[in-house]
This record gives C-alpha cells, structure tokens and sequence, in this order.
C-alpha cells in the first residue's frame, strides 16, 4: 500500500484558491487579477536588475 505524499503549503493554497474559484466567478476574477498584477511586477523588477 502506497503512502500520500504530504503537500506542502503552497500547494494547500493552490488547492482552497482553486476550490474557490470554481464556486464563485468573483473570486476568481481578483485572483487572476492579482496574479497578473504580480507578473508585470517581477517582469519590472527583472528588467531594472540588467
């Protein structure tokens, strides 16, 4: 009998984020509104470092 592999947090967090989403479009719409928020951040943040 195989054993689970523990999920680490991040995963954890994917998961409930996802759930969410699922029930409510609205939860869904500022998650990915913050995640592209935080994509043109560090794509900022990566262009000043060169």
């Amino acid at each position: 009998m195989g054993r689970r592999r523990r999920k680490s947090m991040s995963e954890d967090l994917f998961d409930v984020l996802s759930d969410l989403t699922d029930m409510f479009w609205q939860v869904g719409a500022v998650v990915g509104a913050v995640l592209m928020f935080a994509s043109f951040w560090t794509a900022d943040w990566a262009v000043d470092q060169l």
